[in-house]
């Protein structure tokens, strides 16, 4: 784990840039343009060309993509290189650069940088699908796995995995890719679908794994635990851990043997490599090797085995045969990955501080280049094993270098320019002007000067800019008008217009104008009243400012037109709120239109006066206080008829009438607006009986009845004798007692009654006496 930590702390800052790729094929370009990258086809394909004219900026040969480069032509005329590139078929190695955030592609047959990969995180690892179509690189902080084009050098996908990714390996046909989790709280290893970029599974395993490796038909799966001392065995089939295989101290390096019958693990911790029996799955030797070893690789015959040495800068060499180390070799700063390049020829190490990946020969174990990479290039180096799509015969284009851009006026500026201020002019009062382009790498702008506007239509289509566009280099004799614009000054104006073209050098035209002033003219509006009383008609009135002898009106009332061509507007049913303005449209040299300040009408609702009920009735005698309901802030009250009232001016008087009378409220409020609202107060008389009577015939108080005045509603008239017994009883108010009992005169004397009935006004009332029975 000491070199794990010494890498993390070693990485301090990312960087990343694009790569832009584009096809190959005949382009044209301006002098001082930049061309398109030329990107020949085929993967792992290593392409010679060479340039038939060096004059349009290019070198006379070269090997690889041709890069972006400016094209040079100062003379008149076109001028043409035809590129011409052969391929050669060969292998591509890829380094991940963990602190440069980059992958640099080697050609393992010049041993040359080919092309550097930007991304924006730290590469730790990376893969070659089995096609070489694709890359596949763990991004280590960011818990990712980048998908790589590897013809266009483009990100193509993004797959969230687990933390601190770092080995990922793709199994022998495509299909998955495995990636080691470096966390010891999860100890997990990623399974990622090939066909849809998502991971689909995750298989526990011990911690912190190091490196994934299978066997040669994928079907086990072998992943050293670093913290755990051990390598797991996992089932591809089911994703299960079926053995662990204890090792040696750290182990991280894995590599099969061709025949996969022995399994090299690196112990990084004891400075060995174990050596296990995969069809019993135990170590069957320990070799040692140099000082904290990380990574191994085998030789396609499975005779030779080597070991990176970090802390020794040397390559340890194993005899797969007698289980010794049999030699040593010197390389630069610390290396990491070995990689036997498939044909067994060459063996590829990553050195990682310094920079650089060693080419040592299997033949004679010496260094044979050293190769410049990206900064801590620490990852195995992946070469793809085969080349694909290479084409067969030789690639030809051309780059056409044209003449800068140029811009032409073939003639002069025509017309004049002359307007009311404040209003655009228009035909005849313009300008026109031709133009036209030649070589041109983009279209034309055409900007008018402030006070100015252009287009190509001497009647509509006036804008600051207008663009023509260019076809095939050039944009032919085009008449351009220009005229003065609504924001121009008063009186006379200047400026140029600027044509402008990629690359040309820029052409001013002269433009003049005139824009003749006028005083401002104004209208302001005048209310009849304001505030003012709702239901209340107002009258509104234009006052212009040098509008002319004959001006014309039109009068908006919240929005929408009202009357005629008058200076004066009647709004006969004013609201609160109603906006009003007038437009007047002046009768002059240069009529303008010009609106008022809008009037914003304040009207005050009405008070109002109800009375819930409307109608009160109340006992002889006895007075009631009116309650009337009010709106609004009342200043004024008058009450009429006045009599019966304690106070006539006041809101809530009380009434006493002797009789039944119709009252009616009068308020004013504080705006002088008026309401009215009447009561009708009924006077309920008190009941009484007399208490005496004379049944004699004498056509004077012969009986004993309710007087015909009470207004009551009767339910029951009883009267009593002194022992208790009912000698008359009625429910016809107009009936009356007339002395007799059983059809005989009632002796003289005192009678009880009992009146049971209701008022005038629905309320029960009793009413029990004594009357005196006069004989």
């Amino acid at each position: 784990m000491k070199g794990f930590l010494v890498i993390l702390y070693c990485i301090a800052y990312l960087f990343s840039w694009f790569h832009q790729v584009k096809g190959q094929g005949n382009q044209t370009v301006s002098n001082g343009g930049l061309s398109a990258p030329a990107i020949f086809p085929g993967t792992g394909c290593i392409y010679s060309w060479v340039n038939s004219n060096p004059a349009i900026g290019l070198a006379p040969s070269g090997v690889g993509n041709i890069p972006s480069f400016t094209g040079v032509n100062r003379g008149t005329i076109p001028i043409i290189g035809t590129i011409t590139a052969t391929a050669t078929t060969g292998g591509l190695a890829y380094v991940a650069n963990a602190q440069s955030s980059s992958i640099s592609v080697i050609n393992v047959l010049t041993n040359t940088v080919t092309a550097t990969i930007p991304l924006s995180f730290n590469p730790f690892s990376v893969a070659v699908s089995v096609d070489g179509s694709k890359l596949y690189v763990t991004n280590f902080w960011a818990g990712t796995v980048s998908v790589i084009n590897a013809a266009t050098y483009t990100v193509i996908a993004t797959i969230s995995v687990g933390m601190y990714p770092w080995a990922l390996y793709v199994n022998p046909n495509g299909s998955y890719v495995y990636v080691a989790n470096n966390n010891i709280a999860s100890n997990t290893v990623t399974v990622i679908s090939t066909t849809t970029n998502t991971a689909v599974s995750s298989i526990t395993v011990g911690l912190a794994q190091g490196v994934i490796t299978s066997n040669a038909n994928g079907s086990l799966l072998y992943v050293s635990n670093t913290n755990s001392n051990t390598v797991s065995v996992i089932n591809a089939v089911t994703n299960t851990v079926v053995a662990t295989i204890p090792v040696g101290s750290g182990p991280w390096g894995l590599a099969l043997s061709p025949d996969d019958s022995k399994l090299y693990v690196v112990n990084n911790g004891s400075n060995s490599v174990s050596v296990v029996n995969t069809t019993t799955n135990t170590v069957i030797s320990t070799i040692p090797v140099g000082s904290e070893p990380w990574t191994v690789s085998v030789t396609p015959d499975g005779s030779r085995a080597y070991v990176s040495d970090f802390l020794d800068n040397t390559v340890s060499v194993i005899n797969t045969a007698t289980y010794m180390d049999v030699a040593t070799i010197p390389v630069d700063v610390n290396p990491w990955a070995v990689q036997v390049t498939p044909d067994g020829s060459k063996l590829y190490v990553t050195n990682l501080y310094s920079g650089t990946v060693s080419v040592i020969s299997t033949t004679t174990n010496l260094v044979t280049s050293t190769i410049s990479v990206g900064n801590a290039p620490q990852a195995i180096a992946i070469f793809n094993q085969a080349s694909t799509g290479c084409s067969s015969t030789p690639v030809t284009f051309t780059i056409t270098v044209n003449p800068s851009p140029q811009i032409i006026l073939p003639g002069g500026v025509s017309g004049s320019i002359s307007t009311c201020a404040g209003t655009p002019s228009e035909a005849p009062d313009i300008l026109q002007f031709e133009v036209a382009g030649n070589y041109l790498t983009g279209d034309f702008t055409i900007a008018a000067p402030v006070g100015f506007e252009v287009s190509l239509s001497s009647g509509f289509g006036y804008s600051s800019s207008i663009t023509l566009i260019q076809v095939g280099g050039t944009v032919s004799n085009t008449v351009v008008y220009v005229r003065s614009s609504a924001t121009a000054p008063p009186g006379n104006s200047k400026g140029d217009i600027v044509v402008s073209s990629p690359g040309a050098a820029s052409l001013l035209v002269a433009v003049s104008g005139t824009a003749v002033s006028l005083p401002p003219a104004s209208v302001n509006v005048m209310a009849s009243a304001n505030p003012v009383c709702s239901a209340t008609a107002v009258t509104f009135t234009a006052k212009p400012t040098n509008g002319g002898e004959t001006p014309t009106y039109q009068w908006t009332l919240d929005g929408s037109p009202r009357g005629g061509n008058s200076s004066t507007f009647t709004d006969s049913t004013a609201r609160d709120g109603d906006i009003i303005y007038c437009t007047m449209t002046t009768n002059t040299t240069c009529p303008v239109t010009v609106s008022s300040s809008p009037v914003n009408l304040i009207v005050d609702p009405l008070p109002t006066v109800t009375f819930d009920p409307d109608t009160v009735v109340i006992p002889g005698n006895s007075g009631v206080q009116l309650a009337p309901m009010i709106t609004g802030s009342i200043v004024q009250y008058q009450w009429t008829p006045a009599f019966g009232l304690n106070a006539a001016n006041i809101a809530n008087p009380v009434a006493s009438p002797p009789n039944s009378v119709i009252y009616q409220l009068s308020v004013t409020d504080g705006h002088g607006c008026n309401a009215t609202g009447k009561v009708v107060v009924i006077t309920d008389p008190n009941l009484t009986m007399p208490n005496a009577f004379t049944p004699n015939g004498d056509g004077h108080n012969d009986v004993f009845r309710i007087p015909a005045a009470v207004p009551i509603s009767l339910e029951e008239m009883d009267i009593f004798d002194r022992m208790g017994v009912r000698v008359y009883t009625t429910r016809d108010i107009g009936k009356s007692w007339d002395g007799t009992y059983n059809g005989q005169p009632a002796p003289s004397g005192a009678y009880i009654y009992l009146v049971k009935g209701k008022t005038f006004s629905g309320k029960p009332t009793v009413l029990k006496g004594i009357v005196m029975l006069i004989r």
